[in-house]
């Protein structure tokens, strides 16, 4: 699977992970994300990069993956919490700061209510 064209330059570097997504017992309705070792399938480390791997490493768990930005990237994120709206539609200014960045890639929160711009 190749990433999306928003995000295929990232796949020149060894920063991603797979992830394990679990409910937080002690708060209904969030998540508990750890990164992997797509190579052990040991906990990675957000500041040790032997814990990473490539892009195809990591698609290769099976698991869902992530990416650890570092300064080297030269890439951010956005993560608009609660953007999604009482009637499932995305708040306006959720709607305004996709606009605002045309070409970035965007996805959904594990929570299906933010944006990661």
């Amino acid at each position: 699977m190749p990433l999306p064209a928003a995000l295929a330059a990232l796949a020149q570097f060894r920063q991603f992970v797979a992830v394990k997504i679990e409910a937080d017992p002690a708060r209904p309705g969030k998540t508990n994300k750890y990164p992997i070792n797509p190579h052990t399938l040991a906990f990675a480390s957000s500041t040790d990069p032997a814990t990473w791997g490539s892009y195809d490493e990591a698609v290769a768990t099976g698991l869902p993956i992530g990416f650890v930005i570092t300064e080297a990237s030269k890439v951010w994120c956005l993560d608009i919490d609660g953007a999604r709206q009482q009637d499932g539609s995305w708040s306006p200014l959720a709607l305004e700061l996709v606009a605002a960045l045309p070409g970035a890639g965007v996805e959904v929160s594990c929570s299906g209510n933010g944006l990661h711009i």
